[in-house]
């Protein structure tokens, strides 16, 4: 299946309801030749301003990929949050659920890229944490057709307490719940994720959170212990080696696709959008895999998040640079 037919395919669940519970943030994003060293000068060659934030970015491709999504999410009484609310505005994202918060600022991330697009990312998380379980919207939340939870959101309370709420709320009424776990959540709360897996339809997560959480790097035996403690699928991200994608008894192994590394900021979100997407398209497991594994290497090779992330029409023509079936390029164990 080519990526022009795996974007039609995925495109045809419209209209589905998402909300994501997670992270408004705006980045500044420089592009720097290496780091400095400490007390040195680290100058740029370029930079930008624009929307970021794990969850708000997994929303902009849900958007592009036709479905309904909202956020749930705080962000401050400032000039940054009208940054943030005007990028969100233009991509057809749901406002209607995030809140003001007057004691403290929208979060500012700044994003040094490196010549080889990897990322390092420093930020003031400002009013995210203050997310508070009295804001949940838990009728919404109860008759969505998904509920998204950025790992982000269990590092501090009370945004943390909110988090864990609605999971509960959905899982209450039926509702299919993804988790996106970076690793500094992994490794300073992996008690809590773990409590949580029992809970989650969905799981993403990258080989050193795998590690953090269940003690193995090596791809099936961290898939076998994530779903042992109760995540039903496991979308495991190994980097330029591509994607494993675990449910039940079925495994299915995608390789990377041959794509230029520009930033990898965002590609994670992205590849959360692309699965949570394909699940609600009901497609097989394969092409759960395939589709995020699509979304994940087509962010790559475009510099930022938010708004640069790809349209449908770059995701179309990432076939100039892939050839042959992106489905019949995995493998079953």
């Amino acid at each position: 299946m080519t990526a022009s037919q795996l974007v039609a395919e995925v495109s045809r669940q419209r209209d589905a309801v998402v909300l994501l519970l997670g992270d408004i943030n705006v980045d500044l994003l420089l592009e720097i030749p290496e780091y400095p060293r400490p007390g040195g000068d680290g100058v740029a060659s370029s930079q930008r301003i624009g929307l970021g934030g794990s969850a708000a970015n997994s929303a902009i491709m849900l958007r592009r990929l036709g479905l309904r999504a909202s956020m749930l999410s705080a962000i401050g009484d400032d000039r940054w949050a009208e940054v943030a609310v005007e990028a969100l505005r233009a991509e057809g994202v749901g406002l209607e659920y995030v809140v003001r918060d007057p004691h403290e600022p929208t979060s500012l991330n700044v994003i040094g890229v490196t010549p080889d697009g990897e990322r390092t990312m420093m930020a003031y998380r400002g009013a995210n944490p203050r997310y508070s379980p009295a804001d949940l919207p838990e009728e919404a939340i109860a008759a969505c057709d998904f509920l998204h939870v950025s790992g982000y959101a269990f590092l501090q309370a009370p945004q943390s307490l909110a988090a864990a709420r609605a999971i509960e709320v959905a899982t209450a009424n039926g509702v299919p719940v993804s988790l996106d776990i970076p690793v500094d959540p992994a490794r300073r709360e992996p008690a809590t994720i773990r409590r949580l897996l029992r809970f989650t339809d969905l799981l993403v997560v990258g080989v050193p959170e795998a590690r953090q959480l269940v003690g193995t790097a090596e791809p099936a035996e961290a898939c076998r212990r994530l779903r042992d403690l109760g995540a039903r699928t496991v979308a495991l991200k190994v980097g330029r080696d591509g994607t494993v994608i675990a449910s039940g008894d079925e495994w299915v192994e995608l390789p990377g696709l041959p794509v230029r590394t520009v930033d990898t900021t965002g590609a994670g979100d992205s590849f959360c959008a692309g699965a949570i997407a394909a699940m609600l398209a009901a497609l097989p497991l394969a092409k759960i895999g395939a589709f995020a594994n699509l979304l994940g290497a087509a962010a790559v090779e475009k510099p930022g998040a938010g708004q640069s992330l790809p349209t449908l029409d770059e995701l179309r023509r990432i076939e100039c640079s892939i050839s042959g079936d992106l489905t019949s390029r995995c493998g079953h164990a």
